[in-house]
């Protein structure tokens, strides 16, 4: 399955979608290119193009957080790549996680594909970090590579980085960035590991996975391929950036949070033309625990090839609801508290309002009957 099909099950759009001609953000890309150039290494042009691009489109007011997905236009790489603006809920990294590792089972094979995952914290949470470290290594100085100790002088965070067998062992006693939580991002990573789990996803959690310092936050993750040799090479990656839109606009954060992937030439295609006729099921959760069983039944039914809309984002079922009858959704899937610890789901009719209580293990079968 093309990574696309896949990307738009789980409720993305081509980036065609929201702006006729995806190429005309290349003069944004040099726009984007001239604004990191006081921190080159720092931030990928393409997404602070992709932020600008949703303050000019006031892309804040649809009905649904930006869910994007596109081919890269820079000349440099060629990577698919997901995107989520505007939705700051754990369940937004959970959502680019399993699309993203559902690509690459589909992709390299799921015996071979894990996932390893951290998380830098919010604001609070990274600067506690960078204190900790900062005593830590003026305590351990003498104990750093001389050739690193520039380095570490002008960025601190560059300790995670470290491959000398010396630095590595002396970084493993430091601080981590779980330890230097704050209570709201400590939360927030909780509810993305329990999502993780209940979609079945295997993983670890890497402790000197950090991402990028300058405009990154909370949850950062890579997708690794276990290849014959058994060496492990990264085919995609993914975090938080809230902080670009005021690091790099001057404007205020913008939750966001992408992953780019690293596909076979042949699967890079985006085109979305001939889509497939629209849904006729529309699921709607209500409360946490449905919530974390939503991307396993998602799953189930992606893999019966029924698709289905979703607005995991919100939280209200009338909300919910009204947007399944402004879209005309024949059916809608229900599952709350009740259905969550059941493993069940009820099914109902829009236009009679019949519903039926089914059990998610029956969901493809129940649901292939319905006209």
């Amino acid at each position: 399955m093309k990574p696309s099909k896949t990307a738009t099950f789980y409720g993305f759009s081509s980036a065609t979608e929201h702006i006729k001609d995806f190429a005309t953000i290349e003069s944004d890309f040099k726009k984007a290119r001239s604004i990191i150039a006081i921190c080159p290494k720092c931030a990928i042009p393409e997404k602070i193009a992709l932020i600008r691009m949703y303050h000019d489109k006031k892309m804040s007011a649809l009905s649904q957080p930006a869910m994007i997905f596109y081919k890269s236009l820079m000349p440099e790489s060629e990577t698919f790549n997901l995107e989520i603006i505007g939705n700051p809920k754990s369940i937004a990294d959970a959502l680019i996680i399993e699309t993203s590792f559902v690509i690459a089972k589909e992709e390299y094979g799921e015996q071979h594909v894990s996932l390893e995952l951290n998380t830098l914290g919010d604001k609070e949470s990274m600067a506690r970090l960078q204190r900790e470290l900062t005593a830590f290594y003026r305590k351990n100085w003498s104990k750093v590579p001389k050739d690193l100790k520039p380095i570490y002088k002008k960025d601190i965070f560059a300790s995670f980085k470290a491959t000398d067998p010396e630095a590595l062992e002396l970084r493993m006693q430091g601080p981590d960035p779980i330890r230097c939580l704050s209570e709201h991002s400590r939360q927030h990573f909780k509810e993305v590991l329990d999502y993780v789990e209940n979609a079945k996803i295997p993983y670890a959690i890497n402790h000197s996975l950090l991402g990028d310092t300058c405009f990154g936050c909370e949850t950062v993750f890579e997708i690794v391929l276990r290849t014959k040799s058994g060496e492990k090479k990264r085919i995609a990656s993914g975090q938080r950036y809230n902080a670009i839109a005021r690091k790099f606009l001057g404007k205020k954060d913008v939750a966001a949070i992408g992953a780019t992937m690293w596909l076979k030439k042949e699967s890079m295609n985006c085109d979305t033309k001939g889509k497939e006729a629209k849904p006729k099921f529309f699921f709607i959760q209500l409360g946490f625990e449905a919530k974390l069983q939503s991307l396993h039944l998602l799953e189930l039914l992606r893999k019966a090839n029924m698709n289905v809309y979703q607005s995991l984002s919100k939280d209200r079922m009338t909300t919910q609801l009204t947007q399944a009858e402004k879209m005309e959704i024949p059916y809608v899937i229900i599952m709350g508290k009740k259905e969550a610890m059941e493993n069940s789901v009820l099914v109902r009719n829009m236009t009679t309002r019949k519903q039926d209580t089914v059990a998610l293990a029956d969901l493809v079968e129940y649901a292939k009957g319905l006209k």
